[in-house]
């Protein structure tokens, strides 16, 4: 399971990336423990609902493919407002589905609007010739934390996997979750979003 997760979420990596690169802005990645998150640029946090468990910073930093071992051998700091794309945090259960990851990616083009944003996600997982997407036609509005995002939902057909992809734009970034979850996990998905909550009151 982790590592149809893994697969996925670099697939993912690589179809937003495809999508944009470009300026930095005054962004400063959140901050991330065992049990919790919290993000000042997206003014949220989260707080792992029971039976969950949370991704570590290696693993993270191993997504981006940026490595504990090079960091430390020459003393590296990393500026995340320089990366295209940062993965803030990542939930799942222990079996791996249902999952949640947050990312925040820097736009080449600050007039890109949300709605264009993810119409090139979709032409790209349309154009994924080793998973075959079922994508909705409109995307919906939802509210997480306090923000309005816009979603994009897909299924990865005859795997009955689910997966949403929520955005906001907020400067020159885009702001998202990526969620994951079976059709028998559903409910799971609810509570560990329920983790979320504004930082700031």
């Amino acid at each position: 399971m982790k590592k149809i997760i893994f697969v996925s979420i670099m697939i993912c990596t690589a179809l937003l990336t495809l999508v944009n690169c470009g300026k930095t802005s005054a962004y400063e990645r959140g901050i991330l423990t065992e049990t919790s998150f919290e993000s000042k640029f997206l003014d949220i946090k989260f707080d792992l609902p029971q039976g969950f468990v949370m991704a570590t910073e290696e693993d993270m930093l191993q997504i981006m493919n940026i490595g504990l071992e090079t960091m430390d051998k020459n003393k590296m700091v990393v500026d995340f407002a320089k990366l295209t794309t940062v993965y803030e945090m990542m939930a799942s259960s222990p079996m791996g589905f249902p999952n949640v990851s947050v990312m925040v990616e820097r736009l080449i083009l600050s007039s890109l609007s949300t709605d264009q944003y993810l119409e090139a996600l979709k032409a790209n997982l349309l154009n994924v010739s080793a998973i075959d997407y079922e994508i909705s036609d409109k995307f919906i509005e939802v509210e997480i934390a306090g923000q309005t995002y816009k979603q994009l939902s897909a299924v990865l057909s005859g795997l009955n996997v689910f997966q949403n992809y929520i955005f906001r734009k907020q400067g020159n970034r885009m702001a998202g979750f990526i969620t994951t979850y079976t059709l028998d996990t559903g409910e799971e998905m609810d509570l560990l979003m329920s983790g979320f909550s504004k930082l700031t009151f």
